[in-house]
């Protein structure tokens, strides 16, 4: 996850939070607003107590300052507007076509709600996975793969993503019941023709199909992965021939490996493996990556250990905002 995803993310909650206090539910996108807000403060007051062991580059500086900014439109921004509307009882029709005021507020709702998952699904990565993968604090995985430590990264990293993916299939459910149960009422010979709500919910969730087949292999791996971040992988797909890869990132429904030779050095661009593969494969032994002790830019792209520290101190709000 990066600050410009979480850049549009924001906008796009900002919006649909507003909107839903506008059609007389002020006081849920209150709560929703605040409870994202405070999972925000505890991640970013947990990023900073860490921070404090060292200092940053000035592209985490920068990375960080826009997170923030962001988490500013998107959680905290509709909670004002909310408190306002709700103090200025403002309110607008929710009469969208055939659609009744409550399927309308209902669709509004799952849509927002995903999105804020989403969006505190990013803020984890940014403020928990990326600073140890990229070496903002601490050593990154390239150089110092096999230890424990990785082990329950990788399975948070695996679970948050997961319940990302389950927060998509939720919505996608919710918005075909609501459909559904308009053209139940409208249109019930249309209906007939669908076939259902698990009709719809297949149309829907055509995009994400891949994740959804992934989503078993993805739980074992939260339960008991077979490798860490940071391995060097030797695996045997089934049917395939072995292959070699250093574990990059991992995610809902691919790993991404870089390819490495017979002297463990980097062989090619990173490639993706389905998570279903590497639960399937045969011959799956993780083992020490040493190919990153000139310069751990060289496999990932974000890691900023080697950069120099930005200057400046970070104000007074600095538990807090870094």
């Amino acid at each position: 996850m990066n600050p410009r995803t979480l850049r549009w993310q924001s906008f796009t909650i900002a919006a649909l939070l507003t909107g839903l206090a506008l059609l007389h539910r002020a006081s849920l996108v209150l709560f929703v607003a605040l409870v994202g807000l405070a999972l925000a403060l505890a991640l970013n007051a947990g990023y900073a107590a860490v921070l404090d062991r060292g200092p940053r580059c000035e592209r985490r500086r920068r990375g960080d300052r826009t997170v923030a900014i962001v988490t500013v439109v998107a959680l905290v921004v509709p909670a004002v507007m909310a408190a306002a509307i709700s103090l200025a009882d403002v309110r607008l029709g929710s009469h969208v076509w055939r659609f009744t005021p409550n399927e309308t507020e209902a669709a509004l709702a799952a849509v927002a709600l995903f999105f804020e998952i989403a969006f505190v699904s990013g803020l984890v990565d940014w403020y928990y996975i990326r600073p140890r993968l990229d070496g903002v604090f601490g050593t990154p995985p390239c150089r110092s793969a096999g230890t424990a430590h990785w082990k329950r990264v990788t399975r948070r990293w695996y679970l948050h993503r997961a319940i990302a993916t389950v927060a998509f299939v939720a919505m996608i459910a919710a918005l075909a019941l609501t459909i559904m149960l308009m053209l139940r009422r409208e249109f019930p010979v249309v209906a007939d023709l669908i076939g259902g709500v698990g009709a719809l919910m297949a149309v829907g969730l055509v995009a994400v199909r891949a994740h959804i087949q992934q989503l078993p292999a993805v739980l074992r791996f939260v339960e008991s992965p077979r490798f860490f971040l940071g391995h060097d992988l030797t695996y045997t797909p089934e049917h395939g021939e072995p292959q070699r890869g250093f574990v990059l990132h991992v995610a809902v429904p691919v790993v991404k490996l870089v390819p490495l030779d017979d002297h463990g050095n980097q062989a090619d661009e990173a490639f993706e493996e389905p998570n279903s593969t590497l639960a399937g494969a045969e011959h799956v032994r993780p083992g020490t990556f040493h190919g990153c002790d000139g310069g751990c830019s060289r496999i990932n792209p974000h890691c900023v250990v080697d950069e120099a520290p930005a200057t400046g101190r970070r104000g007074l709000l600095r538990p807090l905002v870094v």
